[in-house]
Formats: structure tokens, sequence, C-alpha cells
């Protein structure tokens, strides 16, 4: 978990120096907007480094590249989509600066993310023993 917090970090990091650029450039971008391209960036960037550093051992005992990919994005995107209205909330009614409300919301949203991608996406094959004795890889198909 302390390697999944180190990217979640960075990715925070991430995240919210894209968010502050967005607002706070010539163009003058909604914090919402700004929030989900950040948002956008900030999953893929997590993706990565989380093939790459976190879960590089069960990586061929899970899913495949592509269904993990998959997996993540669909799962990020709609963790990023219900943050949404508690950002809007924090920045409209409670008067909370747009950045500090993302980083109070990415960090709400940890724990939930930590639990799905180690236990869905990166979902380690179950090892059953053959009728002869010797393990056997198999994989339990979630319904989507």
């Amino acid at each position: 978990m302390s390697r999944f917090a180190a990217v979640g970090a960075l990715g925070t990091a991430v995240n919210l120096l894209i968010m502050a650029v967005l607002v706070q450039s010539q163009i003058d971008i909604d914090y919402l907007v700004a929030a989900v391209v950040a948002a956008e960036i900030s999953i893929l960037h997590n993706f990565v480094l989380q093939e790459r550093f976190v879960f590089r051992d069960l990586r061929h005992g899970s899913n495949p590249w592509r269904e993990r990919l998959v997996r993540h994005l669909l799962f990020n995107n709609a963790e990023a989509l219900a943050r949404l209205p508690l950002l809007a909330l924090l920045v409209e009614l409670m008067h909370v600066w747009a950045l500090l409300a993302q980083a109070v919301t990415l960090a709400i949203a940890f724990v939930a993310r930590f639990l799905f991608v180690s236990r869905v996406v990166y979902r380690p094959a179950l090892v059953e023993q053959s009728f002869r004795g010797r393990a056997v890889r198999k994989h339990v198909k979630i319904p989507a």
C-alpha cells in the first residue's frame, strides 16, 4: 500500500498542478472543467506508474493489460465524476479555494481507489489443485 500511496501522492501533485495551470491561465477555464482535465491526465499517469512500480508482480497473474486499463479508466472516471458535486459544494457553498477542495476530494477517495485497484484491476488468479495434484491457475470473471 505504501507504493500505491506514493503513486497516489504523485498523481495528486500532477492533478493539482494541471488544475492550477488551467484555472490560473489566460484562457480563464472554469474550475470544474479544469478538474475534469486534470483528473483524466492524472488517471492515465497513475495507471502507468501502478503498472510499473506498484503491481508489477501481479500483472501476469491478473487480467490482461487492456482489461486492466479499461477497468482502471471506468472506475476512476466514475469516481472522478462522483467527486465533482462535492467539489462544487466545497467551492460554491463553503467558499473553499478550488485547489484545496480538489485535494480534499482526492484524499477522501483514496481508500476506495486502493480497494478497487488492488481487488479488481490486479486481482490475482486463483490457484486450485487439479485432479493430478498440480496447481492450476484459474481466473474468475467478474461480470461487467
